[in-house]
């Protein structure tokens, strides 16, 4: 069967605004969450597509170039004007045959996105790493207060934490490369005075949880994956709550703001951790 383009799978028109396209991925997205599938492969696998069609259709540049040079646009994530090859069809990003292929590249471009991690590992700082679904709410919204909390402990910029042996990351089990920040959790860490404009989603992939000393899971449909997953690594994962911590999804400011404390007060709660384990 002939795999679907971005437009299909999200259900818009190819005349369809950027805000009705935000609006379709939004609607799709909350959906097919894994948080609310419960393990279901088949809303899984259109999570992804859906993850997938939006980060095209949802960038202006990434949507023009796909409406001029179609499925050749998105070979290889290179620009369109010097793509020969079709991605779409056996090489689609959006299912079939060519998902192994762009997961594969993904897989590439993260390693040469973690030469940061490779020179941690070389200075022996500890690495602390949180995980969540997309990497664009609950891990970031840790990882950033932690940064502050050991930099005034520290009695230095969080700039210069790796000098101090210590490095704080995070990543999501589901997420599209370099999404960037939901609104939400930013205007919840802009009310506590930090700035996560610069956020980039990563996904956690075997490279980043080898590095890690530890590996905070924001709820426990993470902490199992990780644990099937990957096997070998199950002795460095936490739970930042044993109870779990509820994605704010779909909330208002005052659901992120509740989810922004409550993270801060388990991120309080693990500083010895860090130092101790």
């Amino acid at each position: 069967m002939k795999a679907q383009g971005p437009y299909q799978i999200l259900g818009v028109a190819p005349s369809a605004s950027q805000d009705e396209i935000k609006r379709a991925y939004r609607k799709l997205a909350q959906e097919l969450h894994p948080d609310r599938n419960d393990g279901n492969p088949v809303a899984e696998e259109r999570f992804k597509q859906v993850n997938s069609a939006y980060e095209v259709l949802g960038n202006r540049e990434k949507r023009e170039l796909y409406d001029e040079f179609g499925a050749a646009s998105l070979q290889s994530g290179l620009d369109a004007r010097s793509a020969g090859v079709q991605c779409f069809g056996d090489g689609s990003p959006f299912g079939g045959a060519g998902a192994g292929d762009l997961q594969d590249l993904l897989s590439q471009l993260e390693m040469v996105r973690e030469d940061t991690l490779s020179d941690i590992q070389v200075h022996s700082a500890r690495v602390v790493l949180f995980v969540c679904t997309g990497n664009t709410r609950r891990s970031p919204m840790a990882e950033h207060p932690l940064r502050r909390s050991l930099a005034e402990a520290l009695e230095c910029p969080p700039s210069e934490l790796l000098a101090e042996g210590l490095e704080i990351g995070s990543s999501g089990t589901h997420t599209c490369a370099r999404a960037s920040i939901s609104e939400g959790a930013l205007r919840a860490m802009e009310a506590r005075g930090l700035d996560l404009s610069d956020h980039e989603s990563r996904a956690v992939t075997p490279a980043l949880l080898s590095g890690a000393d530890l590996a905070y899971c924001l709820n426990g449909s993470h902490y199992s994956r990780l644990s099937y997953s990957y096997p070998e690594y199950a002795e460095k994962l936490r739970l930042l709550d044993p109870a779990g911590v509820p994605d704010p999804f779909g909330g208002d400011l005052d659901t992120y703001l509740g989810c922004a404390h409550h993270i801060e007060q388990r991120v309080d709660a693990i500083v010895s951790d860090i130092y101790g384990e």
